[in-house]
């Protein structure tokens, strides 16, 4: 379940609302969705964002758990297990994005 949920992670976005996964893929997990898969889509989409350069600060952190954020209330009410795992994704990087604000801080601090 965890490498399905890897590999649903990488589904495009839905074109005719700008939502991720595509409307088949939300549908269908909807009715098979376990935690194990949960937890493979939500490694899964940290995972395809790759290799990233560091700005300072968790700016781009933030940009994607605003994205996650939106998508999240998009499928609230349509697909709620769905919304779910958006709304983990924007939990991690909103953390993350505390994380490498604090860390900015302290190296300026230390003129690190």
């Amino acid at each position: 379940d965890e490498c399905m949920g890897s590999l649903f992670a990488h589904a495009p976005v839905d074109k005719d609302d700008g939502v991720w996964p595509v409307r088949p893929l939300r549908d269908a997990l909807e009715n098979v969705l376990n935690k194990r898969m949960a937890d493979g889509i939500h490694v899964g989409l940290h995972n395809k964002r790759g290799v990233v350069w560091r700005g300072e600060g968790g700016g781009q952190e933030r940009d994607l758990a605003s994205k996650y954020e939106q998508w999240a209330r998009a499928l609230e009410y349509s697909h709620p297990q769905v919304s779910r795992i958006m709304t983990g994704m924007a939990k991690s990087y909103t953390k993350e994005a505390e994380w490498h604000d604090t860390d900015a801080d302290i190296r300026k601090r230390l003129h690190y």
